[in-house]
């Protein structure tokens, strides 16, 4: 279970980089979360009415190169680690249940706990509304493109997402997509 480099056309959409990928089955719906993470919702192309399961890969950019992109596929059977499964992509899931004949299988046990940690991530983000004059701190520093790395920021809006640093000298807002508080851990501190 290795990393698979290949080149990714400019302006190619995940879902169809990933089709031509895995050629074997049909993606039903994918999301791309930071340009880190993709979930998708696959079945085998030479049964239709087979069990619908779950692809995560992580993803790495590397713009200058031929090879521009790197990712590593897992299915849900796999465990994977990463678990910021959308909700969209989660419903299309079928039944482990229906999918597993063996439920004390290790397979079995790890695709239910990885859904459950998906699960458990959603009502979490749901939790908290983030709304204007939050102060929010996240877990690891957010890298943006001026090259700046902040871990604590004041909500400005929330639609577009913009915050501002906290204990900076010169006060700065950036735009963030809501995707990254889905997949960077953060706490509300007031």
């Amino acid at each position: 279970m290795g990393w698979t480099g290949t080149h990714k056309p400019k302006g190619q959409k995940m879902k169809d980089f990933f089709a031509s990928e895995f050629s074997s089955v049909e993606i039903l719906a994918c999301k791309t979360l930071q340009r880190r993470e993709t979930y998708m919702a696959v079945r085998r192309k030479n049964d239709p009415n087979e069990h619908v399961f779950a692809i995560v890969c992580l993803l790495h950019f590397t713009p200058q190169s031929y090879y521009n992109v790197t990712y590593k596929d897992m299915s849900e059977f796999c465990g994977p680690n990463a678990s910021n499964c959308p909700e969209d992509v989660l419903s299309l899931l079928s039944p482990l249940e229906d999918q597993c004949k063996d439920a004390e299988s290790s397979s079995y046990q790890w695709a239910d706990e990885w859904r459950k940690r998906c699960q458990e991530n959603l009502q979490k983000r749901a939790a908290i509304k983030i709304r204007k004059g939050m102060h929010i701190k996240f877990e690891k520093p957010l890298q943006f493109t001026d090259g700046s790395e902040h871990t604590e920021f004041m909500v400005e809006s929330g639609r577009p997402m913009r915050l501002r640093v906290m204990n900076d000298s010169f006060p700065r807002v950036y735009r963030i997509r809501r995707d990254t508080l889905l997949c960077t851990p953060y706490e509300v501190v007031s």
